[in-house]
């Protein structure tokens, strides 16, 4: 029984292991339910559509 449980727990840790994150193909923002691609861009002031809330870790 012992046996089962660790055998068990091994196959769940290595199902478990295999998950990864997703890669996108650029960075980007969603803002209004529209879709920008994130540049190395200087922004004047003129031009700025909106304030960045919330940064997700890649």
């Amino acid at each position: 029984m012992k046996r089962i449980i660790f055998l068990s727990l091994i196959l769940i840790f290595i199902i478990s292991s295999s998950v990864q994150t997703l890669s996108w193909a650029y960075p980007f923002v969603v803002w209004k339910g529209n879709v920008y691609e994130v540049k190395q861009e200087e922004i004047t002031e003129e031009s700025k559509i909106g304030k960045l809330e919330t940064i997700i870790n890649y």
